[in-house]
């Protein structure tokens, strides 16, 4: 029988992580990091990414500010983290929030932004990471969200989410014989600001925020709560380590049991 591998097995790896200054891609930074993970956070806020180097374990964290809607940004942040860290051989990509909204509230200027950062940004990650990854133990993991898999009126850009875990499952499969895996991970509701906004901007006139999130959990999610950040993040960790070097082309669902298909 194998020996048992350690949980300590990002010790030394080298990831880049998207959208890390805030919610779930701050806390996967830092999950890597504190997993003996180097890590090279993205992010658009300079302030949020100095304070993400500040909590993190001293010299793990470096960060890159810049706009991954920008022509050119995923080619630099892959520059970035190869000189710096040394090597790439993990990546996250978790950049991009899309507005809620039905067919009739979002503008032209929400789907191009939303595609071009959740999408085509996501593409030029994993076709540039990859020659750094192919070593046989290269790591690629999204972060989707739920939406790709559920489609909803109120929230028509999750289109996107549904196009993320396409582009997972072929990329799985056209860099499986270069060793590098390619999974999407799909949070459920989860504690952020992100959640906080959304819930204010949609409850009732006269009804608490709070009580509102309640309501919906109570009756919604079987588990009655949301996920944290760090659920999320450790998830995130256990799907990068050698315990997951078997999956690949997959998507995880972590929503509490909110999604109650059997299949599909």
């Amino acid at each position: 029988m194998e020996s048992v591998i350690p949980l300590s097995d990002l010790a030394g790896r080298r990831a880049i992580v998207t959208g890390a200054s805030s919610g779930i891609g701050r806390g996967v930074a830092l999950a890597l990091a504190a997993a003996g993970a180097h890590v090279m956070g993205a992010g658009r806020d300079r302030t949020r990414l100095d304070a993400l180097e500040t909590e993190a374990p001293l010299g793990t964290v470096r960060t890159c500010e810049l706009d991954l809607a920008e022509s050119g940004a995923p080619a630099e942040l892959v520059a970035a983290a190869s000189a710096q860290l040394g090597g790439v051989d993990i990546l996250v990509n978790s950049a991009g929030e899309s507005p809620y909204g039905t067919l009739d509230d979002v503008t032209t200027d929400d789907w191009q932004s939303s595609v071009r950062v959740k999408l085509i940004a996501t593409a030029e990650l994993i076709r540039l990471s990859a020659p750094h990854l192919s070593d046989g133990g290269g790591r690629i993991l999204n972060i989707v969200g739920t939406a790709g898999r559920r489609a909803s009126p109120s929230y028509v850009l999750g289109c996107i989410n549904a196009a993320l875990l396409h582009l997972t499952r072929s990329a799985s499969e056209h860099y499986a014989a270069s060793g590098i895996t390619v999974n999407a991970l799909n949070p459920g509701l989860t504690l952020t600001a992100r959640t906080e906004r959304a819930m204010s901007a949609r409850t009732p006139d006269g009804v608490a925020p709070g009580l509102a999130l309640e309501r919906f959990l109570s009756h919604s999610v079987p588990l009655g709560r949301a996920a944290t950040v760090e659920e999320v993040a450790t998830f995130a960790v256990f799907l990068l380590s050698d315990h997951a070097s078997f999956a690949t082309g997959a998507s995880f669902t972590l929503d509490g049991g909110a999604s109650r298909g059997i299949v599909g």
